[in-house]
């Protein structure tokens, strides 16, 4: 990726951050030398344009991988991560008390590590590539017909959703502003994209931030959880130029999306593959890609074989061939953007002294898409639902914290010895 003549960021002293950041980054990764190579570790603040300057930095050295993290990780996550590498250097506070691995295997150079629930529901590490991610957006520079991709950064720089808006600012001229600074948004240049999940459309139609990013963008990405149908039926009523999208932290983003012209007419999401992804569906209606968007492998496990990816997700085709997305395979849920395994939590749950036993289900939100639901078989131990939340919250992440708990002596069963469902949320 090479520097272009016009400033990354609309606003000059934005812009001053980021070159300043970017320039920091190379000389700290000049100063490490050939150490460099064990990958530099960014924490990014949310819109940060010194961060964006680290990234990028690391995004145009072909040798030094990149690594992604977030301040709001759980201790699990970090020791996931620890488990399989050492970083040579870092932006931004990591926990202290961190066994790194003490010698791992090294990185290829033009890798990217972003964090994804994966298909196994735990912490894990897609390995995806600057080449992943270039490709990613040039067949959405394709869709659109051309001109620069400019953005407003709302989405965290840590996940796949946040990044892929600088590549694309990068690769196509576009420009980038932060999330606070709906002035500027409307007047970046070309297409003016935002990226929102279930709970940014919520507030912004109740006219809470981010409305007056809503209000500038030429094209609302909404993707990253299932959307209330009520949410999409209110934005399409107010003309937004709202865009369902489908892809995964493992496809470098978007693979699919419905234009919002097409979004007005059928009211409900009906997708179409990008230039460059091909989308099959298999005989149990997992959605299968074959694309040079897709990663290669997950930290710590070889690359995955065959052709293309199993997303875990399945679908079906509509009349007009047009591809509806129906939800998880297994027992996972999207909420807010993330990939969450119930099983995960449940087993989490288990381990807590007091605690014998532990269910969780997926529910509707109309912020997020969808949230946890847990209950818990507590015996004896008189363990509150607050005790059990406060026990949770340093061992999972944001989105795999129950937005509800339930406590039962022993969980509610049928008269074949099932767990009732039906009971477990009086």
């Amino acid at each position: 990726m090479t520097a272009g003549p016009a400033p990354l960021f609309s606003r000059p002293a934005d812009e001053a951050l980021y070159r300043q950041g970017r320039a920091e980054a190379r000389e700290r990764m000049a100063a490490a030398g050939k150490e460099a190579r064990r990958g530099l570790l960014v924490l990014p603040r949310d819109g940060d344009p010194a961060d964006v300057g680290w990234i990028v930095a690391a995004l145009e050295n072909s040798a030094v991988p990149l690594l992604l993290g977030s301040g709001s990780w759980a201790a699990e996550t970090w020791r996931a991560l620890a488990r399989h590498l050492r970083p040579a250097l870092a932006r931004g506070p990591v926990p202290e008390d961190l066994a790194w691995a003490a010698d791992p295997a090294p990185l290829p150079g033009e890798t990217v590590l972003v964090r994804t629930g994966g298909s196994s529901g735990v912490p894990r590490f897609a390995r995806q590539t600057v080449p992943a991610l270039r490709a990613a957006a040039g067949h959405l520079a394709t869709a659109l017909g051309g001109g620069p991709l400019s953005a407003a950064l709302l989405l965290p720089l840590w996940h796949v959703g946040g990044l892929l808006p600088v590549v694309r600012a990068r690769e196509s001229g576009g420009q980038l502003c932060r999330p606070g600074d709906p002035a500027s948004a409307g007047e970046l240049p070309g297409h003016r994209l935002l990226s929102i999940v279930p709970t940014h459309l919520q507030r912004a139609l109740a006219g809470e931030s981010p409305a007056e990013l809503v209000a500038r963008a030429t094209l609302l990405f909404a993707g990253g959880a299932a959307f209330p149908a009520a949410l999409l039926a209110e934005a399409r009523a107010r003309g937004w130029p709202l865009a369902p999208v489908y892809g995964q932290t493992e496809t470098a983003g978007m693979i699919a999306l419905q234009r919002p012209e097409s979004f007005r007419e059928a009211g409900v999401p009906r997708l179409e593959a990008l230039p460059g992804n091909r989308i099959t569906l298999g005989e149990d209606g997992e959605i299968r890609v074959v694309s040079d968007q897709l990663f290669a492998g997950y930290l710590g496990a070889p690359a995955p074989g065959g052709e293309g990816w199993g997303t875990g997700d399945r679908g079906r085709w509509d009349e007009r061939g047009r591809l509806e997305i129906l939800g998880r395979l297994g027992r996972f849920l999207q909420s807010g953007g993330e990939t969450v395994s119930l099983e995960h939590v449940e087993q989490t749950a288990a381990t807590l002294p007091g605690v014998g036993e532990a269910v969780a289900v997926a529910r509707p939100d109309p912020a997020w898409g969808e949230r946890v639901w847990l209950a818990v078989g507590v015996g004896e131990s008189g363990m509150t639902a607050a005790e059990v939340a406060a026990q949770l919250r340093s061992r999972l992440d944001p989105a795999e914290r129950p937005a509800r708990i339930a406590v039962h002596p022993e969980l509610p069963r049928t008269a074949a010895g099932k767990v009732d469902s039906d009971r477990l949320f009086p």
